[in-house]
């Protein structure tokens, strides 16, 4: 019953729900606490939101913006504009009004879904739509084609503006296919939806969930690790998605000696860097089968971790099929003979440029390569190491030093539960400064003499913070703004360096 792996066979997105509405209408595809959906009433009730959306003005070629919680009524959405051809913006709800409104007008937007009547926008007509004001007749367009616009995948920029790169459905589908097929993604595997499906991360897998023809669960608020434990076997959950916060929550919130959810066999762990200690703890402690996913926003999954892999335990995994990569060592600094540069990539699930952004892409596009902005070592096995942004170099007199190996020194301290490095000029000199969360009280000279054990002397920080914990964003990432504040708040004098719990 799996899907065929040609992408064109499917034209767009919502070509799979209609296949498994006719092969297999019980088989469910939404598990709310409320109810489950099956695979006929789905593509009944996308049907029925399409007709609602054309009679508002949603159609071919008309930028959308998608302001709802992560829910069922997401899904099918997203899927109705995907059959009505539409453009879809996602829009942050927690983002300011402002924000949101500036990225609906630089995008072209024409019209906002919201959940509220707080999501409008200024000029911009709102619609609210439920299930209970669904039609199911109605006229639609024919489906679009696998080239036509589908979406704006959104990635972080320098001037506080999202970048923006207009995914087509055969960008979107190749990415959920590639992973996909390289993990055995089937009809019958079941995915709990706990990132917000409004985000790419949630948003993709849940997609590729039902692009296979399987379930995708939305479950209570977990608020503990017993819970999620008892969630994931009570609905037979065989694939999840979590950041690197959610690992160091779930491991400290799991007392037990085993495997907390073992059963789950595909865990994706992404969005973020996840220490290798982390790593080894949560293979023990939450499941065998947490896969390490390097990816972005602009391209979908690059790289990928297994746990069967012989790999350096601070790889990110090998590239995954459909992409090349390559390192471009004249372009940056940092190049040496440790083979580390900037990485590249390019492949037919990357669309050829930011949506006019002239500015992006002379950033990050080269000779059809692109480029994020992160250095890499690959080895000879093909296992690929990250070693920090290409801006986030410290320079020490001269020499270079990369922020992850103190951090992996530090991390490696029993007494240090986190910790984000980066460098600042103190007395005139620009030097490593790590800020760390710690388990117990620690001193300064503690902590360097720990990491004189692993890193050579000009690599040693100068300075340890101890904060309360490090800034990050929603999905976990690294807030690089706020920690250099932190940093600069809490800066002991010369020759303190003291680090307390």
């Amino acid at each position: 019953m799996d899907l065929p792996q040609a992408p064109d066979r499917w034209g767009c997105l919502f070509a799979p729900i209609d296949h498994f509405a006719t092969t297999a209408p019980d088989r469910p595809a939404i598990v709310t606490p409320q109810a489950t959906i099956g695979m006929a009433a789905f593509r009944r009730t996308v049907l029925a939101a399409a007709a609602w959306l054309a009679r508002r003005g949603c159609g071919p070629g008309i930028v959308t913006g998608l302001s709802r919680r992560s829910d069922a009524e997401h899904l099918v959405l997203l899927h109705a504009l995907g059959r009505l051809g539409a453009v879809v913006l996602p829009l942050d709800r927690d983002a300011p009004i402002a924000v949101r409104s500036a990225l609906a007008s630089r995008l072209g937007a024409r019209v906002v879904i919201g959940q509220a009547p707080d999501d409008a926008l200024p000029g911009l007509p709102l619609l609210i739509p439920t299930a209970e004001r669904w039609i199911e007749d109605g006229p639609l367009p024919p489906p679009p084609g696998p080239d036509a616009p589908w979406l704006f995948s959104l990635s972080a920029g320098s001037t506080g503006q999202p970048k923006a790169m207009l995914y087509t459905h055969r960008h979107e589908i190749l990415r959920i296919t590639r992973l996909g097929d390289l993990l055995g993604a089937s009809a019958h595997d079941r995915y709990l939806a706990i990132i917000d499906v409004g985000f790419n991360l949630g948003r993709v897998a849940a997609l590729r969930m039902l692009h296979y023809g399987g379930t995708v669960v939305f479950p209570d608020r977990l608020t503990t690790a017993d819970a999620l434990a008892a969630t994931t076997r009570r609905h037979g959950i065989s694939w999840m998605v979590m950041t690197p916060a959610m690992i160091e929550e779930a491991l400290a919130a799991s007392a037990g000696p085993g495997p907390l959810i073992d059963h789950v066999r595909c865990i994706i762990v992404t969005g973020a860097r996840l220490h290798p200690g982390s790593l080894a703890q949560a293979r023990s402690r939450i499941a065998r089968g947490i896969h390490v996913l390097y990816g972005t926003n602009e391209v979908g999954p690059i790289a990928i971790l297994r746990p069967e892999d012989d790999a350096p335990e601070d790889s990110v995994g090998r590239i995954v099929p459909g992409i090349e990569a390559a390192l471009d060592a004249a372009d940056t600094s940092a190049s040496g003979p440790d083979g580390v540069g900037e990485i590249q990539f390019r492949g037919d699930c990357i669309p050829p440029g930011y949506h006019r952004d002239a500015e992006a892409d002379a950033r990050h596009f080269r000779d059809g390569w692109f480029v994020p902005g992160d250095l890499a070592a690959i080895d000879a096995a093909g296992f690929v190491r990250l070693l920090g942004r290409s801006d986030d170099v410290i320079n020490v007199d001269g020499r270079k030093v990369y922020p992850v190996e103190i951090e992996d020194a530090l991390r490696s301290h029993e007494a240090v539960r986190a910790v984000a490095v980066v460098g600042l000029v103190v007395g005139g000199r620009t030097v490593p400064v790590a800020g760390v969360v710690l388990r117990r009280s620690a001193s300064g000279v503690e902590l360097r003499q720990h990491c004189a054990k692993r890193l050579a002397m000009f690599k040693l920080p100068r300075r340890i913070v101890a904060l309360p914990a490090i800034p990050t964003n929603d999905l976990g990432k690294l807030d690089r703004a706020r920690l250099l504040t932190a940093l600069a708040d809490g800066l002991p004098e010369p020759g303190a360096q003291v680090a307390a719990s």
